[in-house]
């Protein structure tokens, strides 16, 4: 499984090795989806829907024919891309930092704040854009059919409602969740529903498990399955309409309040034939130079990428749930 950490050790520019450490540091979720390189501006590609099976026969029984199915998708290229200025006066006068470097991860920290929220809302809501790539929510709305724009939990397999509108997270929906997805490797929520799950899994006498990931950097499990929080997946999504929920009218940042309170959690197959992360090349870094009118030097980091599901079973979204319902 070919991963950003792959291509970080393949990379000559000694300034994209340091940017990788610190896109990792700002989403370590980003290291460990698997990468799969597209020529073109996007893909179209068959999500598996059902399997074909197989049959036991006797002799001179008829072979039928059994052919699974699988629906074609689509998903394009989308291009993120930041540049950082650094000031001369900056770099010749500064004797105990160095500002280039300083700039740099900042950038790094900022794409990623970027990268994250298309990771989850990309073209969901209402501040999304078409130049953004489909992010979680749109993928798995777009199994059951590439017009739906819905977490429609009544059509859509993939889709676990908690409630028709609203409920407390239990670890029965939990375990609904994880058994909506085919070998599960990933659990992606919110703070506030990492401290729900730890609170329920103390309660039942079995606390999360830590450990660390491919990266080193330390994570919860549930049931040997690591938990990534993202802050992007907000604790203010709208009551469902009898199971059916809608964000493509949500603003981002809307206060938590009575009717606008749940959360999401989703449960993923990181693979190359699962969730995988799509891209034309891997992350550049280009050194403009000194910029016109300033005395600056101005570094480009970009990255034509986007998000595409192989299999409608590598991914499910746990939708209407919550921790203690505001009134």
């Amino acid at each position: 499984m070919r991963s950003l950490v792959d291509y970080r050790e393949q990379d000559r520019d000694l300034i994209m090795k340091g940017f990788y450490d610190w896109l990792f540091e700002a989403s370590p979720l980003v290291g460990v989806i698997p990468v799969v390189e597209v020529k073109g501006n996007g893909i179209k590609y068959n999500v598996k829907a059902t399997r074909g099976g197989a049959e036991w026969l006797s002799t001179n029984d008829t072979i039928a024919e059994s052919t699974g199915t699988a629906s074609q998708r689509s998903a394009a290229l989308s291009r993120l891309i930041g540049d950082a200025d650094v000031d001369k006066f900056f770099i010749a006068t500064n004797s105990t930092q160095d500002p280039e470097v300083l700039e740099m991860k900042s950038k790094a920290e900022d794409m990623m704040w970027e990268w994250s929220e298309r990771l989850i809302i990309g073209q969901t809501t209402a501040q999304s854009q078409a130049t953004q790539p489909k992010g979680i929510c749109q993928l798995i709305s777009e199994v059951e059919s590439e017009t739906e724009t819905t977490l429609d939990g009544i059509t859509n397999s993939q889709v676990v409602p908690g409630h028709a509108t609203s409920a407390s997270l239990t670890i029965d929906m939990m375990d609904e969740l994880l058994d909506a997805v085919h070998n599960p490797n990933t659990l992606l929520m919110s703070k506030r529903m990492r401290r729900k799950l730890t609170s329920l899994a103390r309660a039942a006498g079995n606390n999360l498990v830590h450990d660390k990931d491919e990266l080193g950097h330390p994570v919860a499990m549930y049931g040997a399955i690591p938990i990534y929080v993202d802050d992007h997946i907000e604790d203010a999504y709208p009551d469902s309409t009898t199971s059916v929920l809608d964000i493509s009218s949500y603003v981002v940042g809307t206060t938590r309040a009575s009717a606008n309170d749940n959360s999401i959690i989703f449960a993923l197959r990181r693979s190359e034939s699962g969730f995988a992360i799509i891209q034309a090349q891997s992350f550049k870094h280009e050194l403009i130079g000194t910029v016109a009118n300033k005395d600056a030097i101005r570094h480009r980091f970009k990255w034509y990428t986007g998000f595409a599901l192989f299999d409608k079973f590598a991914a499910a979204a746990l939708i209407n749930v919550l921790d203690t319902a505001l009134s």
